[in-house]
């Protein structure tokens, strides 16, 4: 994965998820404004036990527009 980066962050059972997610989100976009030009802001994801997604996708194209993506990836993912 050139160019992109993951980052868990796992909290203690007590912390109030919204105001970590508040504050992890307002983290990341102080670091943004010190990356190079173009930089896109972070995905920021909550998951829970019964949320975990099994599989995550990301896809891209140089040539395809983004609707164009989103329906093959529907295409694709449903014959799965």
């Amino acid at each position: 994965m050139y160019g992109k980066a993951v980052i868990k962050i796992f909290f203690q059972p007590t912390v109030n998820i919204s105001m970590a997610l508040t504050q992890v989100t307002a983290m990341c976009q102080t670091v943004l404004r010190g990356l190079p030009a173009g930089t896109v802001p972070p995905l920021v994801i909550t998951y829970t036990a019964s949320s975990t997604p099994v599989v995550q996708l990301g896809i891209s194209s140089k040539t395809l527009p983004e609707q164009q993506l989103f329906d093959l990836s529907q295409i694709f993912c449903a014959r799965s």
